[in-house]
């Protein structure tokens, strides 16, 4: 059974891939248990990157309409970035979600090492990464494509707050 939905995860992947890669991606909405897909995408990412320490905190997740797929590359793409750019403590990250009006507000909140307010406006151009010593690994396309598949999903994303105490990022998604 667990084989079977990483295959199928993986085949919404590649077909969520392989859209952007011609366009706009291809929406395919469903009911997603934000809790259960948070879960499991820090489940594989603490077991990939062998963070000690690390912990996910989560406040009233909803079930919401969406691309499971699309929803789940901009959930990686955070929680990636919350490991990799941490501080000395160990990893902590929150997610809140808040249904406000017609939207839906998720706030993922980390510990890390936060972004320089020089940067704020950059982080979300293709290619460019944070200039630090002991540079990260990756193209610089994490944040843009998360800007990319939440536009697709008619939502957005921004940096609500970043400084030493690490950073905070809202995703703005529609109730479907």
């Amino acid at each position: 059974r667990m084989i079977l939905e990483k295959a199928q995860a993986a085949q919404r992947l590649t077909k969520a891939l392989m859209s952007l890669a011609g366009g706009t991606p291809q929406v395919t909405p469903e009911e997603v248990d934000l809790q259960a897909l948070a879960d499991n995408i820090w489940g594989e990412l603490t077991d990939e990157t062998e963070v000690r320490g690390a912990t996910l905190e989560s406040v009233g997740l909803p079930s919401i309409r969406t691309d499971p797929a699309l929803l789940g590359l901009v959930l990686r793409h955070l929680l990636t970035n919350a490991l990799t750019y941490r501080s000395e403590a160990p990893p902590h990250v929150t997610i809140a979600a808040v249904r406000e009006g017609t939207d839906w507000f998720i706030r993922i909140s980390d510990n890390g090492t936060g972004i320089d307010s020089a940067y704020r406006e950059r982080i979300f151009e293709p290619f460019w990464k944070l200039p630090k010593a002991g540079a990260v690994q990756g193209a610089g396309l994490g944040l843009t494509t998360a800007r990319e598949f939440l536009t697709a999903l008619g939502g957005d994303i921004s940096l609500e707050h970043s400084d030493e105490s690490g950073s905070r990022f809202i995703i703005r998604l529609p109730i479907a």
